[in-house]
């Protein structure tokens, strides 16, 4: 199920994060993202109430520009990502 970023997300993301990166977004980073005013469009992908992937982008004019998309290690090969880009373009 893929429903908006929450900051009761924020800790689920931060993990994925540091496990996808080398250089991670930090969590005031992740968090002012999903707190911003701004077009933002933050997305998380639920798995049995787990954040199991993520998508980060925002809306210019009418365009979305994708700025963070990552996968739990535990859960890539299940087309998570790509439902990700999905929902986006739907």
């Amino acid at each position: 199920m893929i429903i908006p970023a929450e900051l009761h997300h924020l800790e689920e993301i931060v993990t994925i994060e540091n496990s996808a990166f080398n250089k991670p977004w930090t969590r005031n980073q992740i968090k002012n993202d999903i707190q911003s005013d701004m077009d933002s469009e933050n997305w998380v992908y639920l798995m049995d109430e787990l954040v199991v992937g993520y998508l980060f982008g925002w809306i210019v004019l009418d365009e979305f520009h994708l700025n963070n998309i990552a996968v739990h290690p535990g859960y890539l090969r299940r087309s998570i990502g790509k439902k990700l880009i999905q929902h986006i373009i739907s």
